[in-house]
């Protein structure tokens, strides 16, 4: 059994180039991965549950290392929070 091996070389001339741009431009479009921005935030949607919902790792279930402590329970707009993070 014999195999074919063909090994890439770089293009030798003008129409080897142009021959190549189709698959470069088909590979990147390929690689490109699309975001969606949105100037008022993020849809309603995703703030119904507070969680996230982007898949990937499952969440910690240790608790966090963080403490915050505030000056106040409840505020009114206009209001002064003071605040502090510990660990």
């Amino acid at each position: 059994m014999t195999t074919c091996l063909r090994v890439w070389t770089p293009p030798q001339t003008y129409k080897d180039l142009l021959r190549a741009v189709p698959a470069v431009v088909s590979l990147a479009l390929l690689l490109v991965t699309p975001g969606a921005g949105r100037p008022e935030g993020s849809p309603f949607s995703a703030c119904q549950s507070m969680l996230p919902a982007h898949g990937g790792r499952p969440a910690r279930s240790d608790l966090s290392p963080y403490v915050v402590l505030v000056s106040q329970a409840s505020y009114n707009p206009g209001d002064t929070v003071s605040g502090e993070l510990t660990s």
